[in-house]
């Protein structure tokens, strides 16, 4: 295959992903929460879908992508600040604009909080290496280099204060409550979705939130095995060694170490040295019982 067939065929998977995904997710997440003593309160989560290029063009301050990093900042921001630093979440808003990425992100507003993916836009065909384990990602641009010189000034969104429609966004960001964002990619000679973020905000876990948003990934996983032109044989992620309860989460939806997945080394006796990530993997045509 050439070159310029490979690109194709990549624009072409990219544009197919947000349909798969609308067909695969459920529009609505009801969650009945209880507390001790308490009267039970329901909370409704509208399902929405938007994609990375997308959000780039009509969303210039990248509002968007800056409240998911801090929605990652409450999940697993003490993993990112012990493997990369302070400045972690420059590097993630970095990866999370270049990536082409679809986002299915539920809410508590009906609207619309990001932007459509109603236009087909042009996916990159760059090597995905980089993301692998242990790569820890250069801050090359000049604005994001600059969001690392005052993270309190980053992470308060300052300079779009002056910006009408940003702080419109700004102000519905906060409803998001839950996220994914998967792309479909090739990893050893296999074409994979690869899921790149999948999120819960805190108050909502234990809920079966996640348990939906799983579900709706590996739906559209199978969808695309199904359309023979895209060979899809199974999903891809890596998860932080440290962060033992996804690990298991992951493992109890059919997922395993990968064959070139760093693993744990004995170093002397008693002594085990883990390595930053794992990389699990899961085959297209596995039955997740746990989704039954």
């Amino acid at each position: 295959m050439n070159l310029a067939t490979q690109a194709e065929d990549t624009d072409i998977t990219f544009n197919e992903l947000p349909n798969v995904a609308t067909l695969q997710f459920p529009t609505q997440i009801h969650v009945s929460q209880q507390k001790a003593g308490l009267s039970t309160t329901a909370t409704t989560l509208y399902r929405h879908i938007a994609v990375s290029n997308r959000i780039n063009k009509e969303d210039p301050h990248h509002n968007f992508f800056n409240y998911l990093t801090k929605v990652i900042d409450l999940t697993i921001g003490t993993f990112y600040r012990q493997t990369r630093g302070r400045y972690w979440r420059s590097q993630k808003l970095q990866e999370m604009i270049d990536e082409p990425l679809v986002y299915v992100y539920y809410s508590t507003n009906k609207e619309e909080i990001a932007y459509n993916s109603s236009s087909k836009i042009k996916a990159k065909t760059q090597s995905r290496k980089k993301r692998r384990v242990g790569k820890i990602f250069k801050l090359e641009s000049k604005k994001i280099a600059n969001y690392a010189e005052d993270e309190e000034k980053y992470d308060d969104d300052d300079d779009d204060d002056d910006d009408e429609s940003s702080s419109q966004h700004n102000a519905g960001f906060s409803s998001i409550k839950a996220f994914l964002s998967f792309m479909y990619t090739e990893e050893n000679s296999k074409k994979i979705l690869y899921l790149y973020e999948i999120h819960v905000v805190p108050e909502l876990q234990g809920f079966k939130v996640g348990n939906e948003l799983m579900k709706g990934f590996l739906g559209s996983v199978k969808q695309m095995a199904q359309k023979t032109r895209f060979e899809c044989r199974g999903s891809l992620l890596t998860v932080f060694s440290e962060n033992e309860k996804a690990y298991r989460w992951y493992l109890r939806h059919g997922f395993v170490l990968a064959d070139d997945s760093p693993f744990d080394e004995e170093i002397r006796p008693g002594i085990v040295e883990k390595p930053e990530c794992y990389i699990l993997y899961r085959p297209v045509n596995l039955i997740d019982t746990n989704l039954l």
